[in-house]
């Protein structure tokens, strides 16, 4: 419960904040000129998604491998990744 009284308190603080700094911003003339580049940006998101994969794969395989070092079983390694698949996701819930 104190929790949500800190949460409403840094609200109300932020809403104050945006009340007294209502000042009106000048935008740069340059920027309202420049185009957006789609291209880029499309291919950057596209290599994001393959490195985020590539990398979880990787990770997901050297956990395996050094699991097998030590001599747990296939079952345990594939066991232990779900439950911290799920530990995450239950986590990702609620932030």
């Amino acid at each position: 419960m104190q929790l949500m009284e800190y949460y409403f308190d840094l609200m109300g603080a932020y809403l104050l904040f945006l009340i007294n700094s209502n000042q009106v911003e000048q935008i740069d003339e340059e920027l309202l000129k420049e185009k957006f580049a789609w291209g880029k940006s499309a291919l950057l998101l596209i290599l994001g998604f393959a490195l985020t994969i590539g990398g979880a794969d990787f990770a997901i395989d050297s956990a395996g491998n050094i699991a097998r070092e030590f001599g747990i079983s296939e079952w345990m390694i594939g066991l232990f990744s779900c439950s911290l698949w799920y530990i995450n996701y239950q986590n990702l819930q609620f932030q």
